[in-house]
């Protein structure tokens, strides 16, 4: 599986075109290098494999996320199946990935649906926004 930077950087025709798009993706990027910094952090994630799915509500367009075996890796593209799924416009993705956007008053605005455990989303949340936020 390509990481989503060699996916990327394939893709040059769509990052030209679409920015939003790639700004979801290099924001996920810097998320994913972020988290695997800290092998506690990845160790505690991947324990349960899981896979978690971004997708654009206004484009179609989707990113997925696996957590397994004590590796995450993310790539553009929708899985068979998901543990997660993260519904919402490129631009209300882009805004909680780059720390614009609160993810709760997303949620709790009905900007955002989120399919699967509910109590999975919020620890992922906090774990993956607490680590982002500690690096800003």
């Amino acid at each position: 599986m390509k990481t989503l930077k060699e996916e990327l950087s394939g893709l040059s025709e769509l990052r030209e075109r679409d920015t939003s798009f790639n700004d979801i993706a290099e924001e996920l990027s810097k998320i994913i290098e972020l988290v695997k910094q800290d092998s506690d952090l990845v160790s505690r994630l991947s324990k349960k494999n899981k896979i978690i799915v971004f997708k654009a509500t206004d484009t179609g367009r989707t990113i997925t996320i696996e957590l397994k075996d004590g590796n995450i890796l993310g790539c553009i593209g929708e899985p068979s199946r998901y543990d997660l799924r993260f519904e919402a416009t490129e631009s209300i993705h882009l805004g909680i990935l780059s720390g614009e956007l609160d993810p709760d008053a997303v949620f709790f605005s009905r900007k955002i649906i989120v399919y699967g455990p509910l109590a999975d989303a919020i620890r992922l949340k906090n774990i993956l926004f607490s680590k982002v936020q500690s690096k800003m």
